[in-house]
């Protein structure tokens, strides 16, 4: 099991969290959410979902905490911020983004498997985001490769704009490294395919497709 400060500007300091304790967290949540579901057909509030840890927290303080000897817990408070609707996507779904030049370059969401969506990248710079169907045809300069969902759902670095079906044939297109990163590997790997950016990262040469 892993630790680290609470205080990542202080890892001496003897708060910590780890990925045990985390990961059984997280199941309680989802467990309180499905039931949420299952009874009332909707998911909690972040209200509902906090002021159920802090009931049940209270009345075993003394026993689950340090404090609890001495302390009585009063209040647990939260904030929220709005953020724009997180983006959905699904398999052969068309997808685009800016180029370091500004100009769009497309890929296309191949598989979501244990490692998250994977992508591909077109050598398709500059071309019209409605020709989606000669985009779809031309060969890839990234293979399909993973890359985190927050970079697609929440942050939008890949804009899905339109839908194709998958056919068997296009999984034949080569396959890339497991590795994940919170980065957009893939568009650093088009801008440095393109000329258009120094920036990469060690193993860059097994991501891109090389000109024959």
């Amino acid at each position: 099991m892993s630790w680290e400060p609470l205080d990542i500007s202080n890892p001496d300091a003897d708060e910590v969290i780890g990925d045990g304790p985390f990961d059984e967290m997280a199941a309680t949540i989802e467990k309180i959410a499905e039931i949420y579901k299952a009874e009332l057909g909707r998911l909690p509030t972040i209200n509902e979902m906090v002021t159920t840890f802090k009931q049940a927290l209270e009345t075993r303080i003394d026993e689950t905490t340090k404090e609890g000897e001495d302390h009585e817990l009063l209040s647990i408070k939260f904030r929220l911020k709005k953020i724009p609707k997180r983006q959905k996507y699904k398999e052969g779904d068309v997808l685009r983004a800016k180029l370091a030049n500004g100009e769009y370059v497309f890929g296309r969401l191949f598989v979501i498997d244990m490692m998250g969506p994977r992508i591909g990248v077109y050598d398709s710079k500059g071309m019209d985001s409605k020709d989606i169907d000669t985009i779809i045809k031309k060969p890839l300069i990234v293979k399909i490769t993973p890359i985190h969902y927050e970079n697609m759902q929440d942050r939008r670095e890949w804009e899905v704009i339109d839908h194709r079906e998958i056919k068997e044939d296009e999984l034949k297109n080569p396959f890339g490294p497991g590795a994940i990163s919170g980065t957009n590997d893939q568009l650093i790997a088009a801008n440095y395919y393109y000329g258009l950016s120094d920036e990469k990262y060690y193993d860059i040469d097994k991501w891109i497709i090389k000109k024959e």
